[in-house]
């Protein structure tokens, strides 16, 4: 007989366990897809179609603002106006026209685009070193 209800007692702690486990799960399920439609970012390839504005920082980095278009995805086609070099920082890089970049992008709450430089697209230099080897 205690047997039979230790078995019980220990079933149904299990059950009780695996409902809340259950629960939280799909708690953080929702969340992340609530989250997800906010902070999404996407990589795109653009082309600098013009340096805008152009100067020294204060530290001996650059600060430009660019034209670029966007040679990719859905904003294939878009120019739009990217900011560099916004920090004091000694190490931004100089983009000139037709460099071709990496851009980093996501949209703000009021559905805005902010895209940033996260570097110059090398699949060209990359392929020659290899080709070379």
């Amino acid at each position: 007989m205690k047997s039979i209800l230790c078995k019980k007692l220990v079933f149904s702690i299990a059950v009780a366990c695996s409902l809340l486990i259950g629960a939280f799960g799909a708690f953080r399920i929702s969340l992340a897809q609530e989250n997800t439609s906010i902070n999404v970012q996407t990589t795109y390839e653009g082309r600098v179609r013009s340096v805008i504005e152009e100067h020294l920082n204060t530290h001996g980095g650059y600060y430009q603002k660019l034209e670029i278009e966007i040679l990719n995805n859905e904003l294939q086609g878009k120019i739009f106006t990217v900011e560099n070099g916004l920090g004091d920082t000694p190490t931004t890089q100089n983009y000139s026209k037709n460099d071709v970049l990496v851009l980093t992008g996501s949209q703000g709450e009021g559905g805005e685009t902010h895209l940033y430089i996260s570097d110059y697209v090398r699949r060209g230099s990359l392929l020659s070193l290899f080709l070379h080897l």
